[in-house]
This record gives C-alpha cells, sequence and structure tokens, in this order.
C-alpha cells in the first residue's frame, strides 16, 4: 500500500460505498428490484455486499 496516499485510497472507498448505498436504497424504495428475504429491516439488504465488495473490486482498478 502506498504510504503517501493513504488518505486518498480510503476517501475513496467511503465515496463509492456511499453512492453505492444511496443507490441501491433508491432502487429498491422506487421498485427497480427487491430482495425476497427482509433480515433487519432498518439496515438495507444490500449493505453487506455494497461496503465490501464494490469498493474493494473499484480498489483493485485504481492500485495497479
Amino acid at each position: 500500500m502506498d504510504k503517501q496516499r493513504v488518505v486518498e485510497i480510503l476517501l475513496y472507498g467511503i465515496i463509492i460505498i456511499f453512492i453505492t448505498v444511496n443507490l441501491d436504497t433508491f432502487g429498491t424504495q422506487v421498485g427497480f428490484w427487491m430482495y425476497p428475504v427482509k433480515l433487519i429491516p432498518i439496515i438495507p439488504k444490500a449493505l453487506p455486499f455494497d461496503a465490501s465488495v464494490v469498493p474493494v473490486a473499484l480498489y483493485a482498478d485504481i492500485l495497479k
């Protein structure tokens, strides 16, 4: 990991998480897609995916 770019990399990840969680919430509320199982009613259903898989996949692209 490039120690000089730690803040930039973390900020990039936080922005990606914010965008994906908001798009997922918007898509489920508008009805573009739905999740058949509701485990915890308060938390968006794809939060673990939005907060882990998507940023890691995009990190792999910028860290080449």
